[in-house]
């Protein structure tokens, strides 16, 4: 019971990390859509700036596979500057 229970607690650990990076990308391209990103806290500019350099604005329809990966990637890195 424990391995499985272990395996079920990795597979959502891994599901909420897929949320989290879509939700990322969604905000960022909110936050652009309204085009108020002037009223934005300095350390949320470069967090939007940080998405921008490997997902940039979404302004047709694609595919995001390779850059949810990617998102993922570094949050499981933990290269975001807010580790620091």
């Amino acid at each position: 019971m424990g391995t499985i229970a272990a395996r079920d607690c990795i597979r959502i650990l891994e599901l909420t990390e897929q949320v989290a990076v879509a939700v990322l990308l969604a905000a960022v391209q909110g936050v652009e859509l309204r085009g108020n990103s002037d009223v934005l806290s300095p350390a949320l500019k470069a967090t939007v700036q940080y998405v921008r350099d490997f997902s940039p604005f979404l302004n047709t329809d694609r595919a995001l596979e390779q850059e949810l990966r990617n998102c993922l990637v570094l949050i499981r890195n933990q290269d975001w500057p807010l580790y620091d």
